[in-house]
């Protein structure tokens, strides 16, 4: 193995994400061989270290760095002996981006005749549920990299010593690779989606402060605030939908959407309210890519914002949008990614492979590896939810979605801490909200003006069974108490940890 340091620098691609612009890339398979273009932004891209490995095509191989990047080549993948480079790049920048890393791998362009397997560690707060998603360049200039629907999960506890396994911030993305395409990887998010409801939502009255405090009363683990909440990741989408939306449709690849359902979208749209449409390969459970749906001329259309490099970003503007017909939605689901894109950006299919069809002059991504872009065919489809028993005054009247979210009926479990076997209860959100008197309750003593300190045990459910069964979840163990028990007030009893709760409320969860 040959390792050097170089001190190459390229002009990198960036996204937005958590508020800030966020620029990861974390795999770039391309030989580089300079860089043509010096942005006044400052962001340059630094190789840290390099290995090479000469590999024999009937034997296969692995090269590695120091850090832990690694690639995998199975025997006879190459259709020769070659010798392949992969390097390790660090990002510098004067704005407050944030970076993981970037590695290349040369020679570029190499058609694998089995999938090798690339593994990079990357470092960040994650959810570890997250997937990773894939960006590919076809240049030199990552600053190129365009969104082709590809994703990767990110895996937790990686290290290249087995004890660190549980060390914090080493987590890895691992995949699989056809040819030496170049890879951007970066974090699931759906700023685009986010933004579209904030702005509606707002210019009806909510403020950004209610539209974060109510959804962590949904989901209080994820602790969303505004600035995680203009570039959200999957689980804070989906607390978006749970908060404000219900699931109405679902339809997996090959099940057209009919045109009853697409007739019940429009109307929702004009009526004045939300419609998110949640994508997946096998599911739209999956959330790999969310859209809203709009109105222009009187006409509904599925809204989509792409995701692309830096230098396509300065040639076509910062925010690239697609919006296609809603009637056509059944042919929408089947567009490769890649065509979404050159639509959006005023072009037509093949004008990226073209560099005089394109304003970046670059071959953004040739003809011959489109295929390997799938779509997103299965769907969800939510609906806002609007008050109970009630209508728009008038089309695109829908009022306040804080306000009518207030009396919504959404089931939380809850304890309370002040008094004795902290009694766990399962309630409305608006009534956990509630002053309550601990007088009131057993156990709760006599004092007249002592208030319940409540404290949240699970999110928000639309059902009650589903607070109960999500409580019951937390605890260690639950004991039925015998007759003759000094707690004559309780029959049930739970622990977790150290902590025991009156459990009557939850009707023991299924103890004996």
């Amino acid at each position: 193995m040959n390792s050097q340091d170089t001190s190459a620098k390229i002009s990198t691609c960036f996204l937005k994400r958590y508020g800030f612009l966020f620029s990861v890339i974390c795999s770039a398979f391309i030989l580089f061989t300079g860089c043509e273009k010096d942005h006044a932004d400052g962001t340059d891209i630094t190789v840290l270290e390099s290995a090479s490995e000469d590999i024999i095509a009937s034997k296969g191989g692995t090269i590695s760095t120091e850090s832990g990047v690694k690639l995998y080549i199975p025997p006879s993948a190459l259709s020769g002996d070659t010798t392949i480079t992969i390097e390790k790049l660090l990002v510098s920048t004067d704005k407050p981006w944030e970076f993981l890393a970037i590695v290349r791998i040369s020679p570029s362009g190499l058609d694998l005749l089995s999938e090798a397997t690339l593994t990079i560690p990357v470092e960040g707060d994650f959810d570890y549920k997250e997937e990773a998603e894939l960006l590919n360049f076809y240049g030199e200039n990552p600053g190129y990299c365009i969104q082709t629907g590809e994703y990767a999960p990110i895996i937790e506890g990686y290290s290249k010593h087995a004890s660190a396994k549980s060390d914090q911030g080493n987590n890895k993305v691992q995949l699989k690779i056809g040819t030496t395409a170049n890879k951007v990887v970066t974090r699931n998010c759906h700023g685009g989606t986010i933004k579209n409801i904030n702005n509606m939502f707002m210019n009806r009255g909510c403020t950004q402060t209610n539209l974060v405090q109510q959804m962590n009363t949904v989901d209080p683990s994820l602790k969303i605030t505004e600035k995680t909440l203009e570039f959200a990741i999957p689980p804070q989408v989906k607390a978006v939908l749970k908060t404000y939306h219900e699931k109405k449709y679902s339809f997996k690849a090959g099940q057209d959407v009919p045109s009853d359902v697409i007739d019940k979208i429009e109307e929702h749209t004009k009526n004045g309210y939300s419609v998110v449409i949640e994508y997946g390969k096998s599911s739209g459970d999956e959330c790999k890519h969310t859209s809203t749906i709009v109105i222009k001329n009187g006409k509904p259309f599925i809204r989509n914002t792409c995701k692309v490099g830096k230098d396509i970003q300065e040639a076509y503007g910062n925010e690239i949008i697609y919006e296609h017909e809603l009637n056509d939605i059944n042919n929408f689901r089947k567009t490769n990614p890649v065509n979404m894109l050159e639509k959006g950006l005023g072009l037509q299919p093949g004008d990226l492979a073209d560099p005089a069809k394109n304003k970046t002059g670059q071959v953004v991504i040739p003809m011959d590896v489109r295929p390997d872009n799938k779509p997103w065919e299965s769907i969800n489809i939510h609906f806002e939810k609007a008050p109970s028993g009630s209508s728009p005054k008038s089309t695109g009247d829908a009022g306040n979605p804080c306000e009518y979210w207030e009396i919504s009926r959404m089931w939380c479990a809850w304890y309370v801490e002040n008094i004795s076997l902290q009694p766990v209860r399962v309630t409305t959100h608006v009534d956990f909200d509630k002053d309550e008197l601990c007088k009131n309750y057993p156990g709760g003593g006599m004092d007249p003006d002592l208030l319940m300190e409540k404290v949240m045990m699970t999110g928000m459910h639309d059902i009650k069974e589903e607070a109960i069964s999500a409580a019951c979840e937390m605890f260690d163990t639950v004991y039925r108490l015998p007759g003759s028990s000094t707690f004559i007030w309780t029959t049930y009893l739970g622990w977790i940890g150290d902590v025991r709760h009156d459990c009557d409320e939850l009707g023991g969860c299924g103890a004996k």
